[in-house]
């Protein structure tokens, strides 16, 4: 196996260390689907030339994330021609979830993890990821399995008791 890890293309608004794939901080609408159809091309490119340089199909290709990386995961993995091996994100949410009666070209299996304490994304949009990936990839089972950690991602203290729950419709 092997792990390939871009950067986001664009510097951080929350961190000048950072990079991110769209600005998260501005409203929704227009704005942010522009942003992320110009980082879901990039990152399109960058998953069709490094599958050519390897040999591989997308049967190979599995996608994970963790906030934005999840979100644009997520956004690209679903409008791909040919579904990846699966997709997995960390505390994110989906993106544009309105759009997928018409521009879902693929239904790869999904799992998000989710941590209930987040401060950042709340857990409830993983749950609206949830359920809008049950309904959008749902004909006639779900792919998508949502675990919700109790736990705030980041910490450390208590982890070895947290318990871990989670649906799957599969």
């Amino acid at each position: 196996a092997e792990f390939l890890a871009p950067n986001a293309p664009f510097d951080c608004e929350y961190s000048p260390m950072g990079y991110q794939w769209f600005d998260i901080t501005g409203e929704e609408g227009d704005a942010r689907l522009a942003q992320l159809r110009h980082a879901a091309a990039i990152v399109d490119g960058f998953l069709d030339t490094e599958l050519a340089r390897r040999g591989l199909t997308a049967a190979d290709l599995a996608l994970n994330g963790f906030s934005q990386g999840t979100m644009i995961s997520l956004f690209v993995g679903l409008r791909r021609a040919a579904a990846c091996a699966g997709i997995l994100g960390y505390s994110g949410r989906l993106e544009a979830p309105h759009l997928l009666d018409d521009e879902i070209k693929c239904r790869p299996r999904v799992m998000l993890i989710h941590g209930e304490q987040d401060d950042r994304l709340p857990v409830v949009l993983m749950d609206e990821a949830h359920a809008a990936s049950t309904v959008k990839l749902a004909p006639p089972r779900s792919n998508a399995l949502a675990m919700r950690p109790a736990m705030t991602l980041g910490s450390s203290p208590g982890m070895e008791s947290s318990s871990i729950s989670g649906r799957s419709v599969m």
